[in-house]
């Protein structure tokens, strides 16, 4: 990716297939056209995870959750920036990225979309997110159980069903029927303030998530997943895509993923330096197969 294609969306690939695992990939697209991915050998997977993982933080920081609570402090006190700016922004960098992991040709023969937005800001992202995959001409369908509690979600809202996006008010009870009827989930579930255990009210959303075939990106944090550490217990999500916002969370680094994103990447090297954090600048290919910053 050239410099110019990066600063057209502000968002970076972490993570990229080799020109073998796409070959593999492509071999094993089924009839349907759904979206289906091959990866290597565990062994060799978490070998090539290690390695790259300790490349990678060296040029770009993997922080915590407290860090993430100091950074978003900055953001909306020093920066001045607004809840509905950081929704908006880090909506419409997800949806970009989204674009370029799956194109919008690709998902058509596959199906609709899926977005599952949770009660909190990352299902704000995912509402600004649906809505601008709506005006790239995707076809999606928006779960959202929840009353939204902060003006900036029902602003988001709002503009989602002007946009004509339908939406489903509870989750199929058969998980056969996510997968005949939606070729990709787009997980906006929980964020990086979520901690164990999953709530009641969301427990059978999160679980169908979790026993579902179908190929899922999720947003920011995977769903389950605390910031500081990857999930534990039977049920996990392991999505196939990871679209991290202004700066990965320390999870991601045990997350072997076919694409990482970084997107809404909009941290100023002085805010960066002061709370001492590497911060990307732009795409550049990194001595490590496969990977991005």
């Amino acid at each position: 990716m050239s410099d110019q294609e990066q600063s057209a969306d502000n968002s970076a690939p972490l993570s990229r297939q080799t020109s073998q695992q796409q070959s593999a990939a492509g071999a094993t697209s089924n009839s349907s056209n759904r979206f289906r991915f091959s990866f290597r050998k565990k062994t060799q997977k978490s070998a090539v995870v290690k390695r790259d993982s300790e490349d990678l933080t060296m040029k770009c920081s993997f922080i915590t959750r407290s860090q993430t609570e100091q950074l978003f402090a900055e953001l909306t006190g020093e920066l001045g920036m607004t809840l509905e700016q950081l929704l908006e922004h880090g909506g419409l960098s997800a949806a970009l990225a989204f674009t370029r992991i799956y194109p919008r040709e690709a998902l058509a023969r596959a199906g609709a979309a899926l977005v599952c937005c949770g009660p909190g800001d990352n299902g704000g992202y995912g509402l600004a997110c649906a809505k601008y995959l709506k005006i790239f001409g995707y076809k999606l369908t928006l779960f959202y159980p929840k009353t939204p509690s902060k003006p900036a979600y029902r602003q988001l809202l709002n503009q989602c069903e002007k946009l004509d996006i339908p939406f489903l008010s509870y989750m199929p009870g058969d998980v056969q029927v996510l997968q005949h009827n939606y070729g990709l989930i787009i997980d906006a579930l929980f964020g990086w303030t979520f901690q164990l255990p999953v709530k009641p009210d969301l427990a059978g959303v999160f679980g169908k998530l979790c026993d579902t075939t179908v190929p899922i990106v999720s947003i920011d944090v995977p769903s389950g997943w605390e910031a500081d550490k990857p999930p534990s217990g039977s049920q996990q999500l392991r999505p196939d895509s990871l679209i991290s916002l202004f700066l990965p969370k320390r999870c991601s680094l045990e997350f072997a993923v076919r694409r990482h994103y970084l997107a809404g990447r909009i941290i100023p090297v002085s805010m960066a330096t002061k709370l001492g954090l590497r911060a990307p600048a732009g795409a550049r290919r990194t001595p490590a197969a496969s990977l991005w910053l």
